[in-house]
């Protein structure tokens, strides 16, 4: 007499349904927005291809992938919340493009961050992108002679305001440069992300740096 096993597979439940779906629709989400970004690299290739290194714009597209990525390790981690710690986050968005692009001898983060800067999840990926965007003009522009770079990142709350700022050690910008319209394919994507987030973006820039201040009010980054 012959037996076979029996295997009963527990349906989901409502709540890890609900989960699944609200996954699924952040990562749907944050790959159109992904889309994006990339579309605005091909308009400006299309317009100068003579001005494009292909090297690059490769590497902008993994720097921009590495934030994503590292984005849903948070989320997969802890799916039940929507708050990340922002300055963890950044921390690790930083690490994944240095390591992914072998960038350890062009570019050394600094981190200055409170505690306590929790963010929504879509808030942080803005962030991330950001940062990304700006790491990589740094290792392009910074430094036209070839030295590495020094970036500062540093996060706090203040009068209720998130305020979030990235600086380089580099030349600074050209003179006469126009920081509410110049500048290429990465300024235009930095003002559509803190545009998209409801960011006031600033631009700051002398002989001793470049700096991008961010500053984000409350209910923006919880609500």
């Amino acid at each position: 007499m012959s037996s076979e096993a029996i295997i009963f597979k527990p349906r989901p439940s409502f709540k890890d349904a609900e989960l699944a779906r609200e996954a699924n629709h952040r990562i749907a989400n944050h790959l159109m927005q992904l889309a994006g970004l990339v579309q605005i690299q091909i308009v400006n290739l299309e317009r100068k291809p003579a001005s494009a290194d292909p090297h690059t714009l490769l590497r902008e597209v993994v720097s921009k992938i590495a934030s994503l990525s590292q984005l849903h390790r948070h989320l997969a981690e802890r799916p039940e919340e929507d708050q990340i710690e922002l300055g963890d986050f950044l921390i690790q968005s930083g690490a994944s493009i240095v390591s992914l692009l072998s960038l350890s001898d062009r570019i050394r983060v600094v981190y200055r961050l409170d505690t306590q800067c929790t963010v929504r999840a879509s808030v942080a990926h803005s962030f991330g992108l950001m940062l990304g965007e700006i790491m990589m003009n740094a290792v392009k522009h910074a430094h036209p002679t070839g030295l590495p770079v020094v970036v500062t990142v540093s996060c706090r709350r203040c009068d209720g305001s998130l305020n979030v700022e990235i600086g380089d050690d580099g030349v600074g910008l050209p003179e006469g440069f126009d920081v509410e319209n110049d500048g290429g394919t990465g300024f235009q994507i930095l003002r559509a992300l803190a545009k998209g987030a409801n960011v006031d973006l600033s631009i700051e820039s002398d002989s001793l740096g470049l700096s991008f201040c961010m500053t984000m009010r409350e209910q923006h980054s919880k609500n």
